[in-house]
């Protein structure tokens, strides 16, 4: 634009220097000269100015061709890392499709087809496996094992445990009960006292044959020790009736002893009816209880009814 402007600068003075053609024409055409002059000078350096600013442009305008030449070439570079991946995506796609088809086609394998859990277990079917899941009483993978509610022993008081199963059973020793046989007890016609089972007789004995067959239900004539027991067997006794219990002095006189521990009488407990012993005709060597719960020396050979008994088990 700047240049344009100085050649019609140029072409305005000579116009004006043609239209006055004199001296004074002639001295403005000298001074138009030097114009011209200057005006070449300022147009060469506004060339030079503008042929930098060009080539400036130029250099800027080369670079970023080249900026966008190297992001064109990223850009196809990570269009086709992109590609690749899209294609790897697919390639997991179908392969996952296809491992969730064996999946299926393993789920619909019935493991538990033939079951191989024993002993009522029920066979869950897993992938690839199965799980038993066992009846109670039972263990082990598949269920094989018999637990053995024998061990430890459950049962107490020498009871004997026979296993089942998810379950035991305790076989009592005479005078216990219960699931345990934890519990004492006399069975039919017997009395349970401080741990003692008492049996009192039905018949009339002679004090020996008393004390055998007292012997065979596994036990003695009763052996009294204290005011208590002695309370207990005659609230037992049968009123009217007298009864042997297992005192004697057979074998040294006035030394009464208890047939079932020997130990003495005299010694622990005794509780004689006034007057006695007596030993009447020098025969009153085995003793008898009353049912006023006293007690009395009376010939061993004659008959009577006997109490018996068995401590800690029953008869």
């Amino acid at each position: 634009m700047k240049f344009l402007l100085f050649i019609l600068v140029i072409i305005d003075n000579l116009n004006v220097v043609l239209a006055n053609n004199d001296n004074c024409g002639l001295n403005d055409l000298n001074a138009l000269m030097v114009r011209l002059r200057q005006l070449r000078t300022d147009f060469n350096a506004l060339k030079t100015q503008h042929t930098e600013q060009i080539a400036v442009l130029k250099e800027e305008i080369n670079n970023k061709s080249l900026e966008i030449k190297l992001i064109n070439e990223e850009n196809r570079k990570q269009e086709a890392e992109l590609e690749e991946l899209r294609q790897d995506v697919n390639n997991t796609l179908l392969e996952i499709a296809e491992i969730s088809k064996d999946i299926e086609m393993i789920k619909d394998i019935d493991d538990c087809s033939p079951n191989q859990c024993q002993n009522g277990a029920t066979c869950v079917d897993g992938v690839t496996s199965y799980t038993c899941s066992c009846e109670a009483g039972y263990n082990g993978t598949l269920c094989e094992i018999d637990i053995d509610e024998c061990n430890p022993n459950p049962c107490q008081t020498g009871a004997t445990c026979t296993d089942g199963v998810d379950s035991y059973t305790c076989t009592c020793v005479a005078g216990y009960t219960g699931t345990n046989c934890e519990t004492k007890y006399c069975p039919a016609n017997r009395y349970l006292f401080l741990g003692s089972c008492y049996y009192k007789s039905t018949k009339a004995l002679k004090w020996l044959e008393a004390e055998e067959d007292c012997i065979d239900l596994g036990g003695h004539l009763v052996e009294i020790t204290s005011e208590q027991e002695n309370d207990f067997i005659q609230s037992i006794l049968s009123v009217g009736k007298r009864f042997w219990i297992g005192l004697n002095d057979r074998v040294t006189e006035s030394d009464f002893v208890w047939v079932s521990s020997g130990s003495k009488a005299s010694s622990v407990y005794t509780h004689w009816f006034r007057g006695e012993p007596n030993n009447v005709n020098g025969t009153e060597d085995c003793v008898e209880i009353y049912t006023t719960g006293d007690w009395n020396d009376r010939d061993c050979s004659e008959v009577s009814h006997y109490i018996c008994e068995k401590a800690s088990m029953c008869m």
